[in-house]
């Protein structure tokens, strides 16, 4: 058993590396593998930075975006946000053609079956901007303070 969050996170970027490393050695450059096991917490930079001429990086953020597409999916339909569906963090904008220029995502997101039209009919929005949760932590203090 686990949770959409160790594979749809930074450290499940990390994750879906070292399982594919380990199922398909001959295909690990030992260069950027070597970048990768340096890392420490930027072992998601490295995978981001290799992945257009990375086979093993590339499909790595190709699993991973097939991963966030269909827990989106499974969001949207939980939530029905009409308004629009929000994606923020910094994953999305640091690998952006995974989640605007393939198809990965948004065929991952809408492979809902007979249910697809009703996601189809929510606007999906991609939030460049990283510290959008920090700016709402500012807002909300601020609001805070102007009831004081």
């Amino acid at each position: 058993r686990f949770s959409v969050e160790r594979i749809v996170s930074g450290p499940g970027l990390a994750t879906i590396y070292e399982f594919l490393a380990k199922k398909f050695p001959e295909k690990v450059d030992p260069k950027v593998h070597e970048q990768f096991l340096t890392a420490n917490t930027q072992q998601g930079k490295v995978i981001g930075e290799n992945a257009k001429t990375n086979e093993l990086c590339n499909q790595t953020l190709e699993i991973f975006v097939g991963a966030y597409g269909r827990e989106a999916g499974n969001a949207m339909l939980k939530y029905l946000p009409r308004g629009g569906f929000y994606i923020t963090g910094g994953l999305a904008p640091k690998n952006l053609d995974y989640f605007t220029k393939k198809d990965i995502f948004l065929k991952s997101l809408f492979d809902k079956g007979r249910v697809s039209p009703a996601l189809k009919a929510c606007p999906i929005y991609l939030v460049l901007n990283e510290d959008l949760g920090e700016r709402g932590a500012h807002y909300y203090a601020y609001q805070l303070l102007k009831e004081v």
